[in-house]
């Protein structure tokens, strides 16, 4: 799994300075930010786990800069039409993305063209998050484990849908389809809580998802968690293995967060968005909350999540072709 070395520093003295960059004497030095209410795009609908991020980080920095922060839900399109929208705003650092691995750095392999360019159209602010999904499964299905899923689906070809609500998702299958030799179908939808409904609801068998958007369903006995996808087992669900260690060698994948705004944006604004959502993820009550998504808040430098952005482009490329997935 992908490590992240270069990982802002959350020490008290930083903090302090990212407060001074808030709403201190520096703040002076260049035209006034925020001057009017900053929005917070996001690719997914309104529950959904970089909805609760975005709404948790955003509340936080409305407080520290007296300032409104709008969350702004343009779900579908595996993101696109939210990059889009932030791609094309003013540079002035009042419209910013919360992207994903999927939105960012495997779209370029999805779509044969794309409105944006991932790595020319934004700039970074801060990472966010790493997070591994869950393949879950509905309770009468009678696969207890991902070995006898994978037994279900090969004495069936065709016969099981699986759900996917992001372009990682939908990686995560079709890695599965390849490196278990099955033949699952897939079902796309705009977001992962309908994903999850008709998961719920019996429409769809199997589901690759966020583990805190399955986890109530999971919990409330209304969807079994086979497994979770990245190298090391999720802190909500610790009963459950990783895919890998239920016999599907070479399998981990997690997906990511970050904050990035128009390719344009002046550096002094993008340093300060940067410093002030580093403050607020460095708090301890934010990062208990973090916890409780089963994530941990780590930020970055903006530079860093630009450099990102162009070396998963580059990582994912093979891995997308060697999954069989074709542009759309």
């Amino acid at each position: 799994m992908k490590r992240f070395p270069r990982f802002f520093s959350t020490s008290a003295g930083v903090v302090a300075l990212a407060a001074l960059l808030l709403c201190g004497p520096a703040a002076a030095q260049s035209p006034a930010f925020p001057s009017h209410p900053v929005r917070i795009v996001v690719g997914f609908p309104s529950g959904s786990l970089l909805d609760i991020i975005a709404r948790a980080i955003g509340e936080e920095l409305r407080k520290g800069w007296g300032q409104a922060v709008l969350v702004e839900n343009k779900p579908g399109a595996d993101s696109i039409i939210a990059a889009d929208a932030v791609a094309k705003a003013a540079p002035d650092g009042h419209t910013i993305f919360l992207g994903t691995l999927g939105a960012l750095g495997l779209n370029p392999h999805l779509y044969q063209s794309l409105p944006y360019d991932p790595a020319k159209d934004f700039t970074g602010v801060t990472f966010v998050a790493d997070s591994p999904f869950a393949l879950a499964v509905t309770p009468d299905l009678p696969a207890k484990n991902v070995q006898e899923l994978i037994a279900l689906a090969k004495a069936s070809p065709g016969k099981l849908n699986y759900a996917s609500g992001a372009s990682f998702a939908q990686m995560l299958g079709e890695a599965f389809k390849r490196r278990t030799d099955t033949d699952i179908t897939l079902i796309p939808y705009k977001g992962v809580q309908p994903a999850v409904t008709d998961l719920i609801s019996g429409r769809v068998q199997v589901i690759f998802a966020d583990v805190p958007s399955i986890v109530p369903a999971y919990k409330g006995g209304k969807a079994r968690i086979l497994a979770v996808s990245g190298a090391r087992r999720s802190p909500l669900v610790p009963e459950a293995p990783t895919i890998a260690e239920a016999g599907v060698a070479g399998y981990e994948y997690s997906t990511w967060y970050a904050f990035v705004a128009p390719a344009a944006t002046p550096k002094d604004i993008v340093e300060k968005l940067g410093a002030a959502i580093n403050a607020v993820m460095a708090a301890p009550e934010m990062k208990q909350r973090f916890l409780g998504l089963g994530l941990e808040a780590r930020g970055s430098r903006p530079d860093y999540v630009s450099q990102l952005i162009k070396d998963e482009i580059v990582r994912w490329g093979p891995i997308v072709k060697a999954a069989g997935i074709k542009p759309q």
